[in-house]
Formats: C-alpha cells, sequence, structure tokens
C-alpha cells in the first residue's frame, strides 16, 4: 500500500516492496474528460458515484455476511460474528464518500475501451504512478493513498484501507491499480456521519506530467484520427509524438 504524503506541493510516494512507483497505468477515458485534464483539471468522483453497485459500496454479496454450513446435511446460511459483520458494514459505509481514481495495468484492450468509454473518440491516458503523483498541484487537504487492488474479497479487518484494496477474484483482469483521496477529519470520524461530504473533486494537474503516452479509441472513424492528432500536437506541443492509435485490430 502507497501513501502520498505532502510536502508544500511536492508528493512523495511511499510503497511496498512488491510496488513499484515507475509501473505502467493506464486511465480510459471519455474525451471531454481528456479535455479537462489538458486543461490542467483531473476529476476524481466519490464511490457512490459508481456505476457498479458492490464497488460503490452499496451492496455488500451475501458471501460476506453468512457462513454456509450444513444443519442435519442441509445447507444453512448463519451469519458471522455481529463484531466481525459491524466492521465491514462499517468499512463500507465509511468508503462511500472516499473519492476514487481507477487505473489498470492493461493497455489498449478491448473489453477496457467497450467498459469505460463511450462513443467512438475515447482515450487512453498512459502513466506511470509516480508520474500521476508528481502531476498533482496540490491535495486540496486530503490524504493520498494507492496500491493495487487485491483480488482476495472483502477484509473484515478495523483497518479500513484493508477493505479499500480488496475485490472480489471476478474482478481480476482489470488489473487495477486505484487512489484514493480522503479527507483528514474523515479517516477519524463516525462511519455513520462521514457520508456528509462532496461527491466528486476537481484537483489540479499538470497534463504534461501525467500524460506519458495517448491512445485513442480503436472506433474512431474516417481520418478522424488523423484530424485530431493535428489539432491537438498543434494546441499542445508536450503531446508531440506521443498520441498513438489503437492497435488492437492491427495484432
Amino acid at each position: 500500500m502507497a501513501k502520498v504524503e505532502k510536502t508544500g506541493a511536492v508528493h512523495q510516494l511511499r510503497l511496498n516492496v512488491t510496488d513499484d512507483i515507475n509501473s505502467m497505468i493506464c486511465r480510459y477515458l471519455d474525451f471531454d474528460n481528456f479535455l479537462q485534464i489538458l486543461d490542467g483539471k483531473f476529476y476524481v468522483s466519490a464511490k457512490s458515484r459508481f456505476t457498479d453497485k458492490y464497488d460503490a459500496g452499496k451492496f455488500i454479496p451475501k458471501r460476506y455476511l453468512f457462513s454456509i454450513v450444513p444443519a442435519s446435511g442441509t445447507p444453512k446460511l448463519i451469519p458471522f460474528e455481529e463484531e466481525r459483520l459491524k466492521n465491514l458494514r462499517d468499512n463500507v459505509n465509511r468508503s462511500r464518500k472516499y473519492l476514487a481514481s481507477c487505473w489498470t495495468k492493461v493497455e489498449d484492450d478491448y473489453l477496457m475501451w467497450k467498459t469505460y468509454t463511450s462513443g467512438n473518440c475515447g482515450v487512453c491516458v498512459v502513466s506511470t504512478i509516480n508520474n500521476v503523483v508528481a502531476s498533482f498541484a496540490t491535495l486540496n487537504g486530503y490524504n493520498a493513498y494507492c496500491s493495487k487492488m487485491f483480488y482476495d474479497g472483502f477484509s473484515y479487518n478495523d483497518e479500513p484501507l484493508d477493505y479499500l484494496f480488496s475485490k472480489s477474484k471476478g474482478y481480476s483482469s482489470e488489473h487495477e491499480v486505484r487512489f484514493y483521496f480522503i479527507d483528514e477529519d474523515k479517516e477519524t470520524s463516525n462511519a455513520e456521519t462521514d457520508n456528509i461530504g462532496k461527491d466528486f473533486e476537481l484537483f489540479e494537474v499538470s497534463p504534461s506530467v501525467m500524460i506519458d503516452r495517448v491512445i485513442i479509441s480503436p472506433f474512431i472513424r474516417g481520418g478522424s484520427f488523423e484530424l485530431l492528432k493535428r489539432i491537438l500536437e498543434k494546441e499542445y506541443p508536450f503531446l508531440d509524438g506521443k498520441i498513438k492509435h489503437s492497435q488492437i485490430f492491427d495484432k
């Protein structure tokens, strides 16, 4: 697990030895969100706004609430001990308003394009963990955490961060790396009250630091890619030579 510590406008990233701050990470997004980044604004939403009800903290899978034990030869659902359930519910409730930015280690992937972009002009921003962190001008009073996701189910530990980076095995193909931006006051506040806050935050970032490469959707039509490439490179010179067309249909 990584923590970003703020010293003025400088952020230092501390990682486990299994993590690499120079690891490539990608974010698939629609073109309007990409334009926001080019304008120096990085949009991060609260988990409660995620479309996946499990990831948004709106629903806990039944298998994490009950164990299945035989009773006279017939399987029966038995609730876990109350303290264990309370820890999990508190962690889920507390996490709903945490701001989360989801990235992946999978570059130029068909399912990623279809799932996380709409229309024909999606963008895949390629960066590294280190460069994403370095691109932030300020954290706006948030503590920031980063880790790859662990696909071994939910944690019942008292520490909320253990839950935040856990998902079910069914999500393992995402190969996700996630950033959390948590209000310092919310880290120690009551789970019943800290769902009051912002649904999103616009962080000030340096696009030239965040963006290493840009891949344009394989679904862009006609000669639009070359035109878009010329316009972007003219308007944003730091993108010169960094914009590529998706190769998934050429592989």
